[in-house]
């Protein structure tokens, strides 16, 4: 036997080979100088045959133990090559030989031995693996199998479409080393070991699509690094892939062992932990953009973080467990593993780091949510243009696009130190765009808008805060933005920036307006409204295009005449107090009110009965001087408000009458007027809107399929579906309700409704449990 077993094994007369010949001797005792190894076994010394034994009665006879065979199963190392039959295996890493038996009291030839003894149908190879079983056996397989197994070894175990039932059966032999032999073995196994791992990681590479192999590989993975990384966790990498339903080994050691020392917990590492939770709940924005989410989410985490978070450990401790997947285990032995980490918190016990988390998680979604849309809606090609409108600032400087650069470097030499400055629409319509040479749609001036926004600048008018679309032959106000940024317009805002509309109308009726009067309308407009730092900036920067505009009167009156006496009669306080503001209301000014008036209703000579109770209707000590209501000369140039009475110079009346204005005006009423205005505001919205001819909306076509069936579904899935549509998000209970008037119960219409756009679109339709949540993208394509 041993004389036929030498003859399998060729050697190789060429010792630099990476895959040299094993040339094998085989003897009871394996020499430290062979290259195979034989897999550690019980003794295999005979034992000396008993005495004969002294007579008993037949019942009481025993039977004498046979001796163990002498093991003849050899372990060819990584890097050597050895020759079954016709094939020759290069790489090593099997076992080879006519008997290797596995553990516990019923031992069997352990599934990975390859026996040379056993027939191979080399004519007929299995390669689909028709005759594998579940649990293959090289010993139990049939001979085409075997053929089949062979040839794959001898092609460097690298074909992709192989059965995996073969991958399986040399799979089993590096468990075996691995989490058997080394445990025997008292030599230095480094070297191998990071041979196996590497080997391992290799297949992974090649066979992951198939979920079990992918799940054992990984597992087994995990042991081999945790072998190899003792002591040096500084260079282990946090795994970002979800490749199985359980959280990888490595991932509770390491995050253990740092919240055993009290170390913060890096962002990656979060990351790893949640995606590999049971409470994972992620949203299309979150794969889509799977690039862009990491990296915001790992800005945002280190904004509210730092370095990581710091975590008290839990009571619970880890324990180490490894399901292999070769029967030729009853079980794995890890106790000289689980001694070497020592006693670490279990963190999957723990749900309030992670609950932390999905607040950030939610937040950098909702982020990338329009972008992700956009990517939805065009086949997820990428535009820079729109990837630097619609991405959330904190990752703009990641865009590396010649057009994005040049229009930065030209925003910044137009700004130079000012902090705005009026130039033509046409020049920033050349840097956007090219071939740009008309006007824009609302949608296109939003996405210039929002870029602009993103490299740090503001443009007025802007359709996001109550502006009309950019025209080539008009001119904008540009910029810089203050470090706050508002992407919507606040009430107070729009309050302002409305009766702010009116006022200039009125001051612009002058030749020139003087540096006090913009001045004031600035000042009591922010002052009055309580505006934040980013909506003053912007207010003065649509005070200066509203100055340099042609403003016109036209289309007002029918809008005025739909509000109420009262809110007309503030709009006309407001305006007054803004066109005396320079303490001296011109001819011009008066002429423009009285054309004003009219149009709130008012008759035009109830201009200068206002302006005297304006005045008089001050909380200050009424004015001592008698109010000119009308010149009787023609050669007065225009009414004057009377000054206020005298008032003691550290009043703070005498100090906010001259704060930087230098001029004296009741500003208490001006203040309360203004105050009141803003009450109205909400009436205001469409004041200065183009009377322009609507065009008539389409009817959405789905509109007259609320009794046809939509995307498969039947008619009172198709209700519900056009009812879930006139929303983005809904409240449980309110589409419950929608649920019940049509006789259905909720989650299961959900589970249809999912269902089918599952099928047409691999994500669900709707997301969420109190608050329901509904994916837009796949309901457009749903309803189309």
């Amino acid at each position: 036997m041993l004389n036929w077993l030498k003859r399998l094994f060729q050697g190789n007369s060429n010792p630099s080979s990476r895959n040299s010949s094993v040339s094998v001797k085989l003897s009871s005792k394996a020499s430290p100088q062979t290259d195979c190894i034989r897999s550690p076994l019980p003794s295999t010394r005979p034992r000396t045959p008993p005495q004969s034994p002294a007579p008993v009665p037949p019942k009481s006879k025993t039977r004498v133990p046979s001796p163990p065979p002498t093991p003849t199963a050899l372990w060819v190392p990584p890097g050597k090559s050895v020759k079954v039959k016709d094939y020759v295996i290069p790489g090593g890493m099997v076992y080879v030989g006519t008997r290797l038996q596995t553990e516990g009291p019923h031992p069997r030839v352990d599934p990975c031995l390859i026996n040379p003894q056993l027939r191979i149908a080399a004519s007929q190879p299995d390669y689909e693996g028709s005759g594998m079983g579940y649990w293959p056996s090289y010993s139990d397989i049939r001979p085409d199998c075997r053929a089949a197994y062979l040839e794959w070894l001898s092609g460097d175990r690298c074909a992709p479409d192989a059965c995996i039932g073969y991958v399986f059966l040399f799979f089993y032999g590096l468990e075996r080393r691995v989490l058997r032999d080394f445990q025997a073995l008292k030599i230095d196994v480094s070297e191998e070991l990071a041979q196996i791992t590497a080997e391992v990681e290799r297949l992974l590479e090649i066979y992951r699509s198939n979920g079990s192999f992918s799940s054992y590989g990984s597992r087994f993975l995990e042991i081999c690094q945790l072998l190899q990384n003792f002591g040096n966790w500084a260079d282990v990498e946090p795994p970002l892939t979800r490749t199985g339903w359980e959280m990888p080994l490595g991932l509770k050691v390491t995050l253990g062992r740092m919240i055993a020392e009290g170390q913060p917990i890096p962002a990656d590492w979060m990351w790893s932990w949640y995606l590999h939770s049971e409470q994972t709940r992620l949203r299309t924005p979150a794969t889509r953009c799977a690039d862009e989410f990491r990296k915001l989410l790992r800005s945002r985490y280190q904004q509210h973080y730092g370095a990581g978070m710091v975590i008290k450990p839990n009571k619970r401790k880890l324990k180490l467990e490894y399901r292999p997947a070769s029967s030729g285990f009853l079980s794995v032995n890890l106790t000289h593993l689980q001694g070497n980490l020592g006693d670490l918190p279990d963190i999957s016990g723990l749900s309030a780091p992670l609950n932390k988390l999905q607040t950030l998680i939610d937040e950098c979604t909702d982020a990338l949510d329009p972008y992700s849309r956009w990517l939805g809606r065009n086949g997820e090609s990428t535009d820079p243009k729109a990837a630097l409108a619609l991405l959330p600032p904190e990752l703009v400087d990641d865009l590396e696009d010649p057009h994005i650069r040049k229009l930065e470097q030209w925003l910044a030499q137009t700004l130079g130190e000012n902090e705005q400055v009026v130039v033509p629409s046409q020049q920033l319509l050349e840097k956007w765009s090219a071939s740009s040479t008309g006007n824009l749609t609302k949608k296109e001036s939003t996405t210039l808008a929002k870029a602009i926004e993103n490299l740090g600048y503001g443009i007025e008018p802007d359709v996001r805060f109550g502006g009309k679309p950019l025209k080539s032959d008009h001119s904008i106000v540009l910029f810089k933005l203050p470090g706050e940024i508002t992407a919507a317009p606040s009430k107070e805002y729009t309050a302002a920036m409305l009766l702010l509309h009116l006022a200039a109308t009125v001051a612009s009726s002058d030749a020139a307006i003087d540096a006090a009067e913009q001045q004031v309308l600035e000042a009591h407009l922010e002052s009055a409204l309580h505006l934040s730092k980013a909506e003053r900036t912007r207010l003065r920067a649509h005070l200066t295009w509203l100055l340099q505009a042609k403003l016109s009167l036209q289309g007002l009156k029918a809008k005025l005449n739909q509000m109420t006496t009262d809110e007309r009669a503030g709009i006309a306080d407001f305006l007054i107090s803004v066109a005396g503001a320079d303490g001296y209301i011109s001819p011009q000014e008066i002429t423009m009110l009285t054309k004003i008036y009219p149009l709130l209703g008012f008759e035009a000579d109830e201009v200068y009965s206002h302006i005297h109770t304006f005045n008089t209707a001050s909380p200050v000590t009424p004015a001592t001087a008698p109010v000119t209501v009308r010149s009787a000369a023609q050669t007065v140039s225009g009414f004057a408000i009377p000054a206020p009475p005298e008032v003691e110079e550290d009043s703070p009346e005498k100090s906010e009458a001259q704060d930087g204005f230098g001029f004296n005006l009741d500003l208490a009423a001006i203040q309360h007027k203004q105050a009141e205005s803003a009450k109205v505001a909400d009436l205001l919205g469409n004041l200065f809107e183009e009377d322009e001819p609507e065009a008539e909306a389409p009817e959405p076509a789905y509109a007259a399929e609320s009794e046809a069936a939509i995307a498969g579904l039947d008619a009172l899935h198709s209700q519900l579906l056009l009812a879930i549509a006139q929303q983005t998000t809904w409240h449980r209970e309110a589409l419950e309700a929608k649920a019940d008037e049509l006789g259905l119960l909720l989650d299961g219409a959900l589970e249809v409704i999912n269902e089918v756009a599952f099928d047409a679109c691999d994500d669900p339709l709707t997301d969420g449990e109190d608050l329901i949540e509904i994916d837009t993208d796949v309901l457009e394509q749903l309803l189309s």
